[in-house]
């Protein structure tokens, strides 16, 4: 785990679980982990939105988080639109 600051802030915005994999082997599975480490990013609705693999500097770790928070913000407002169309239907 990252104790940077900036990985702390970022995963502030975020809700972090970690899994044993060899004891939840069907869900490593499920996900397609097959080495680790393996960061999987979701968004709100539990749709995969990232994944990084692999151990990398904080700056790159930094850098991914800011992908995966980007993209549950456009699929976030991308929702917010269709739902927003379907209303005024």
């Amino acid at each position: 785990m990252f104790t940077s600051d900036k990985v702390v802030d970022l995963a502030s915005k975020m809700i972090s679980v970690k899994i044993d994999t060899d004891k939840n082997m069907k869900l490593a599975r499920r996900y397609g982990v097959e080495g680790l480490p393996t960061v999987i990013f979701f968004n709100e609705r539990g749709q995969k939105i990232h994944v990084v693999e692999g151990s990398m500097p904080v700056d790159a770790f930094v850098r991914e988080m800011k992908i995966a928070l980007g993209r549950a913000a456009s699929t976030a407002k991308k929702q917010q639109r269709a739902s927003g169309s379907a209303q005024s239907k």
